[in-house]
């Protein structure tokens, strides 16, 4: 499941169309996915394999190179997926990543908006699951606007929560804007003049 995984991940950077994926992911197969890629070619033809949908494609893998403890573990692993840290974008990318492992969790569509709403953060959740989106790219615009505001909202709540944390340390603790009485009278007391006889400052 790892290569199906990096498989993803080439695909998402190239920016691919879907009509090319097949043709575009079978050129990166080495030593033995090669050889049971050629064998395919040889047995079906080239064209019928490129025009062949993505799900089937990861299929015709899984089937030969996927063992059945690692398919439950990503489906496990997909099933548990959740929001973390109000991450929206992370968890928007972690899903899309590992539902292309196992398709058929997700289809039809609305079976993956379930799926895909039923992750998020319940700040987020309710929201989303009340404004009936209709489709997944809907769904995930949604949930990535939402999902900002809260952020916003929870920054600007820190920083007043800060600011009046800061000015009742000020109203406690006043710095002092002025010179003590203490401080003004021995001040006013060295203006005095020396008395010639004592030594000592008086008046007269």
């Amino acid at each position: 499941m790892k290569w199906l995984d990096e498989m993803e991940t080439a695909m998402d950077i190239s920016n691919c169309a879907d009509k090319d994926v097949v043709k575009f992911v079978s050129q990166s197969f080495k030593g033995e996915a090669l050889a049971w890629w050629k064998a395919m070619v040889q047995s079906t033809g080239k064209i019928p394999l490129y025009n062949m949908g993505w799900s089937n494609f990861v299929d015709h893998i899984r089937e030969n190179y996927c063992p059945q403890h690692e398919v439950e573990k990503v489906e496990i692993d997909f099933l548990t997926l959740t929001m973390k840290n109000l991450d929206c974008q992370q968890y928007a990318t972690d899903f899309n990543s590992l539902s292309r492992l196992v398709p058929y969790l997700i289809t039809p569509e609305p079976k993956r908006i379930v799926r895909f709403i039923g992750g998020l953060t319940p700040e987020v959740k309710g929201n989303v699951k009340a404004s009936r989106p209709t489709t997944f790219r809907s769904t995930v615009d949604l949930s990535l606007s939402l999902t900002l505001d809260i952020v916003r909202q929870k920054l600007v709540k820190t920083e007043t929560n800060e600011k009046r944390q800061r000015e009742e340390d000020n109203s406690q603790n006043p710095k002092k804007k002025g010179k003590s009485e203490f401080e003004r009278n021995q001040q006013h007391s060295n203006k005095k003049p020396t008395c010639k006889t004592c030594k000592r400052r008086h008046w007269g």
